[in-house]
């Protein structure tokens, strides 16, 4: 199994109505998706507390809370930790806002009322997007580290050449930019 597929994803669960939460909570397997929920709460604002603690990488929350509305809640989630997906319940009557927290970056939205597989749905699919942006990380990391091993392997070459073998100076600082090398060139050529 891989690094990617070996870490379990993290889900923070923020609803008014403390059944909805802990049915979501309880009632899905969520570690049979290789998922656990690092926390619930009630309002936006512990909601918003829960998750700068636990950094989940998927939020399910409700649009209409007390303290802080999950609109709010969303954009400075957006804000801070951009790489989470938001996911927001809402019922018919904010559907144009949940419309409209689409567009500025929330992930997906389920509407009210849902069945607990709407809701696994919605975050199964949040988790496959999470996944993937794992993925391409890893890729780019690994791409960076091969870019920096061969410019090492380059300088290598290059400084054992001009211990060898003779450099004009406008050769050797064109090899120095090229390769960002942090010596004085000018004391390396004949």
């Amino acid at each position: 199994m891989s690094e990617m597929q070996g870490k379990t994803i993290t889900i923070c669960i923020v609803d008014d109505i403390e059944s909805i939460v802990e049915g979501i909570r309880t009632q899905v397997d969520w570690a049979r998706h290789g998922m656990t929920v690092v926390g619930t709460a009630l309002n936006g604002e512990d909601g918003l507390a829960l998750i700068r603690e636990h950094k989940p990488d998927i939020i399910l929350t409700d649009i209409r809370m007390p303290k802080m509305d999950g609109m709010e809640m969303a954009r400075i989630v957006r804000e801070e930790l951009p790489n989470s997906k938001v996911l927001l319940l809402t019922g018919y009557t904010d559907f144009h806002y949940a419309q409209q927290a689409v567009s500025m970056g929330v992930f997906d939205f389920v509407t009210k009322p849902f069945s607990l597989e709407q809701i696994e749905e919605a975050v199964l699919k949040a988790k496959r997007a999470v996944d993937e942006s794992r993925l391409q990380s890893l890729k780019l990391h690994s791409l960076e580290q091969q870019a920096k091993e061969g410019i090492r392997m380059k300088r290598r070459h290059y400084l054992n050449m001009i211990v060898r073998h003779k450099a004009d100076e406008a050769s050797a600082l064109a090899h120095w930019e090229s390769l960002e090398m942090e010596l004085d060139s000018t004391k390396l050529v004949a």
